[in-house]
């Protein structure tokens, strides 16, 4: 009666509102029938057992993809290349360690893209599969999608567009992580999980109406209970940033009436999507300030951090708005703290408290927050010497840590509350401290101080 046995969804609200609005946003571009009408590739198939027992796998692989996934040799080809050239061709492009491949961008227009790739792999012809559907998923993006491919989040995207070809169970059972750690390749921080791969599987299931169809059994215990999870939690309450029917029609840009419907909705999901919506557009987060202050008050941590930087533009004009944000500046939630210090910049109506936060913020638990704190507060231009004590415990901090970025953020804010920096350390630091942090000085102050650390 209360909602107790109520379905939930398997992921944490910020991820779940990603994975809804990417969706939705690549579905718009293909088309709903790439999701309804594409048949889902299972593995065992007779390509892949042929690609076992040849010596050119890629190629086989390769072909076979372009062909599922529409893309025509003319903007896109293949080149294999040894371990030695691939190292070095992404130290080229300012890459650390061995890439398992590399998408080349044409040089001129009417030229194929190349989707590079090692040949020194040590894959199966599943993890094969899914590494090329990645690659390939940069082309779809790059030439289909071009607003998606000059998105901040674009890696992650591409990650998700192999499913709406119907490649959804290689992807999710060979993350990007999985994959690197076979290969000894770096990975990278935002690539997609096989939960979130389980969501998008869900999404699919939901549009397509099909449920749990016999290929799950496929899918990676994670991937499975995700699915499974995410998928009966659509059925029973459709809780989502878009409508199963609809999908695939563009959407329109919401009047300030459905937002302020949408903030005031009994729905976390479309509440986040709101504060989403509304960002980029800061006279229109002016006009809903008072529906948009509440936001700071919700319970999950993920809702709360995007309210402060939805909120951010009323804090030039609403004294309310800003003082809730500052009400947050201890929150339990790191996320929500670093919200708070991304958003207290100059021009609000009190920079002062402001700066008088963004201080005390400078001892935060969390290292990321005190970094950011200390970048915020080197926005304004004037600083009071107060901050000075701050500055030369986030200074020892750093050093204790090791983090460079903190001690770096930290010289600077020295450096503008006191005149002789050097002198300072000389007095404030012991000999060995002063050692450990010579070279950064240098760096980061400048060559004038060289002789005074000496």
């Amino acid at each position: 009666m209360f909602g107790l046995f109520a379905p939930r969804c398997p992921l944490n609200l910020g991820l779940k509102v990603w994975t809804e609005r990417r969706f939705r946003d690549i579905g718009e571009e293909l088309g709903a029938s790439h999701i309804r009408q594409v048949e889902v590739v299972e593995p065992g198939s007779e390509l892949l057992q042929a690609a076992v027992n040849s010596d050119d796998a890629t190629t086989l692989i390769f072909e076979q993809v372009c062909r599922w996934m529409d893309v025509s040799s003319s903007s896109l080809r293949l080149n294999v290349m040894s371990s030695d050239e691939m190292a070095e061709l992404a130290a080229s492009q300012g890459a650390s360690g061995a890439a398992m491949s590399l998408y080349g961008i044409p040089a001129v227009d009417g030229e194929a893209a190349q989707l590079i790739v090692s040949a020194d792999l040590n894959l199966d012809a599943d993890q094969l599969l899914a590494m090329i559907a990645r690659g390939v998923a940069h082309d779809v993006l790059r030439t289909r999608l071009p607003d998606l491919f000059a998105a901040r989040d674009q890696m992650r995207i591409i990650d998700l567009v192999p499913v709406f070809f119907g490649l959804g169970i290689f992807v999710a059972n060979s993350t990007v992580r999985d994959l690197n750690g076979v290969s000894g390749a770096p990975t990278r921080a935002d690539s997609l999980s096989s939960e979130v791969y389980g969501y998008a599987l869900a999404l699919a299931a939901w549009v397509r109406g099909e449920g749990m169809a016999d290929w799950t059994r496929h899918l990676r215990l994670d991937a499975r209970e995700t699915m499974k999870s995410g998928f009966k939690f659509l059925a029973k309450s459709g809780d989502c940033v878009f409508d199963a029917d609809s999908f695939g029609h563009r959407t329109q840009p919401e009047s300030l009436a459905e937002l302020r419907r949408a903030l005031d909705d009994s729905s976390p999901s479309l509440q986040m999507n709101a504060l989403l919506n509304l960002m980029p557009h800061p006279d229109d987060c002016r006009q809903l300030c008072d529906e948009l202050i509440p936001q700071l008050k919700m319970r999950d941590r993920d809702q709360r951090a995007q309210a402060v930087l939805t909120i951010s533009a009323c804090t030039t004009q609403s004294e309310d708005a800003l003082r809730a944000v500052i009400g947050l500046c201890d929150d339990s939630e790191t996320t929500v703290r670093l919200s708070v210090a991304t958003t207290l910049k100059p021009g609000s109506v009190d920079d002062e408290s402001s700066i008088h936060t963004l201080t005390g913020m400078l001892a935060d638990r969390d290292p990321g927050v005190c970094i950011q704190a200390a970048s915020s507060l080197l926005e304004f231009d004037s600083l009071p010497d107060e901050l000075l004590r701050p500055a030369l415990e986030l200074l020892r901090q750093g050093n204790i840590r090791c983090a460079e970025p903190m001690m770096q953020v930290a010289l600077l804010l020295l450096a503008r509350v006191c005149d002789d920096v050097p002198a300072l350390l000389s007095t404030e630091l012991d000999e060995e401290s002063q050692a450990m942090i010579a070279d950064l000085t240098r760096e980061v102050l400048g060559a004038e101080v060289s002789a005074k650390i000496e």
